[in-house]
Order: structure tokens, then sequence, then C-alpha cells
């Protein structure tokens, strides 16, 4: 079945590869996998199918809206942030080469850069920080 990429998008937005995944009920009428296994994500392919590997060694892909299951939620971890944040600048010189020597940036100058600093920070960030 052929699936509009926006469909496709959410999907494979909402299973990432390494997102871990329990297995309530699969509808295989041929060989399922057993309920309660756990597994992670492989990819998504084009029909939607999430392709797993899951903890008995099998490789069978789960079907939404035919397959039961639920996202194993990750641990949340706490990040710690010291005060004061020092920022440090490296300039490049005239052949385009970083110095070798930083500049420290005062408190105002970096607060001008809130708005980059968030981007990088939300573009730099692994599936599993999503909840952070």
């Amino acid at each position: 079945m052929k699936y509009n990429e926006n469909f496709l998008k959410r999907v494979r937005e909402q299973y990432p590869p390494g997102t871990r995944i329990r297995l309530t009920e699969m509808k295989d009428p041929y060989a399922p996998v057993p309920p309660g296994t756990e597994g992670e994500v492989n990819f998504v392919d084009d029909a939607a199918q999430i392709h797993m590997k899951w903890s008995n060694g099998r490789t069978l892909a789960l079907i939404p809206g035919e397959d039961s299951f639920t996202i194993i939620p990750q641990p949340l971890q706490t990040l710690k942030l010291y005060m004061p944040l020092t920022v440090m600048e490296y300039e490049r010189d005239k052949w385009g080469s970083m110095e070798e020597y930083p500049t420290e940036l005062g408190q105002r100058t970096v607060l001008s850069y809130h708005d980059q600093i968030l981007a990088a920070i939300f573009k730099e960030r692994r599936s599993e920080e999503t909840e952070r």
C-alpha cells in the first residue's frame, strides 16, 4: 500500500531508528513475534512498515494500525549547567585558518547570539534528547 508523503514523514519522525518498542499483539497469522517482546526500530520503509530488530533475534516489521505496540520511554537524564558560562570565540586569520588563541566574549555579546545558540542546540540534538 502506498501512503502519502506527509503520513510517511510523520511515521518516520515518530519512530526514528533506535526507538525502543514493546509488542502488545502482532496479527501475523504465519509467524508472529510473541507479545511482550521488546525491540529497536531499524528503519521505516515506503509502505510505512516499521522494521525492527527484536530481542529474540527476529527482524519482522510492525504494521501501524494492524499490530499493537508501545514505545518504551528513554530514561530522563539531568543536564547540569554551571555558571558563569564562558564563551570563547576563535576568529579566522587573513588566510582563513583558525587563530591559535581564542577571545572570551562578554555576557552582553553572548546574549546577542541567544537565538543562534538555541538553534544550534536544537539542530544538533539526538533523538533520545527530545524529552529534555
